[in-house]
């Protein structure tokens, strides 16, 4: 895939969340598709590749939310 010329960078994400991660591979994978200068098959593994990363950020996200509110739950108990 060629770099665009034009391209101009964004200083470097910070990650505090699994959402930003969830955040930046969306808008990458925006990119990717509509990048006409890459193959059908190259946009398609790289689409695949990045949304496997996302998946495991959705997950971690998720066992991030239940472990807070398991958290909440044992603080609770213990201050009754």
């Amino acid at each position: 895939m060629k770099v665009n010329p034009e391209w101009n960078p964004t200083p470097s994400p910070v990650f505090r969340a699994a959402q930003d991660v969830i955040d930046l591979l969306s808008d990458q994978i925006e990119a990717v598709r509509l990048e006409d200068t890459a193959g059908t098959i190259e946009r398609a593994r790289t689409i695949g590749y990045l949304a496997g990363i996302a998946l495991k950020a959705i997950e971690a996200g998720n066992l991030a939310a239940r472990l807070e509110a398991l958290e909440s739950v044992l603080k609770a108990r213990n201050m009754a």
